[in-house]
């Protein structure tokens, strides 16, 4: 997830860039202000989300690759416990 901050071109600020900056790091999160009219950050915006998106991708193959490891493991166990009681 990334928290953009759009039409940093207009002089009045809806949200403050200090007040957006804390709502993102609160949430632990990227924060970039962008401007659709002149492009402003647009670039920055969108390789960041590509960023977090292969960050959270990668987690989540580790936590997969995890998961199968202790179903492997509980296959194991069960499979010699299931030997033993024959």
């Amino acid at each position: 997830m990334v928290l953009i901050g759009n039409k940093v071109d207009l002089s009045v600020r809806t949200v403050e860039t200090a007040k957006a900056e804390a709502v993102a790091e609160e949430y632990n999160i990227p924060y970039v202000e962008t401007s659709a009219k002149t492009r402003q950050g647009v670039e920055e915006a969108f390789f960041t989300l590509v960023r977090e998106i292969r960050k959270f991708v990668s987690s989540l193959f580790f936590i997969c690759l995890g998961f199968l490891v202790f179903l492997m493991n509980s296959l194991i166990n069960f499979t010699s416990f299931s030997l033993l009681c024959i």
